[in-house]
């Protein structure tokens, strides 16, 4: 994905998403921007393994593969790579303090209702999702109404690594939350704002063919 400014010359920017903690696909991605030397790096979601054993998994990878990547990503350059780098509905929220602590340490962004400036423009990132099929419910949310389509289960439903209050799961809403973070950018000025989109495959495939 190459990312335009309005006016000047170009930021060149690399997108990807849905690797779960595939060290094969992550080690293509770090290879990838080692070569290209990209100004940012967006990491849309599902992240994190999801295999069985997925606690053992997923502490193994945090800790001992994508921690000591960025530290390498951060060595390779003079100026720092910019991270971005937002959960998942398949990433337990349990592990969300792992990644604010590696924002601590400047080793990524992580920018779930959060914005940031980058260069001229401004970063939105957003990881909630409409309600889906699958019984993780951490990164779901109603989106403008309590309607739940055919064959989803409800955010009051399923299951969740990290409790929240009854009226968050029953009345807290997608649209809700993109007006107040909309409003955390200024104005005037270009944004960017990144999440995890789940649609049907029918829908995807007439945007893959109207990008093209």
């Amino acid at each position: 994905m190459i990312c335009k400014r309005i006016i000047g010359d170009k930021l060149e920017c690399i997108f990807t998403s849905d690797l779960h903690g595939n060290i094969k696909k992550y080690e293509k991605l770090f290879d990838f921007i080692q070569q290209k030397k990209p100004d940012g790096v967006f990491i849309g979601g599902d992240i994190l393994p999801s295999a069985p054993g997925r606690d053992t998994n997923v502490k193994y990878f945090l800790k001992n593969f994508l921690k000591k990547k960025l530290k390498m990503i951060n060595k390779s350059f003079t100026d720092q790579v910019r991270i971005f780098m937002i959960m998942g509905n398949d990433d337990p929220r349990a592990c969300e303090e792992t990644l604010k602590e590696m924002e601590e340490k400047d080793l990524l962004e992580y920018m779930h209702n959060s914005t940031t400036e980058f260069d001229d423009l401004y970063v939105c990132g957003y990881s909630f999702i409409p309600p889906t099929p699958f019984r993780l419910k951490d990164w779901e949310r109603y989106d403008v109404s309590q309607y739940v389509g055919v064959g989803a289960i409800s955010p009051e439903n399923g299951t969740r690594t990290v409790e929240i209050s009854e009226y968050d799961k029953q009345y807290k809403t997608i649209e809700d939350d993109l007006k107040k973070l909309s409003k955390r950018s200024p104005p005037k000025k270009p944004s960017i704002c990144f999440t995890l989109l789940l649609m049907k495959p029918i829908l995807i495939e007439l945007i893959w063919t109207e990008r093209w």
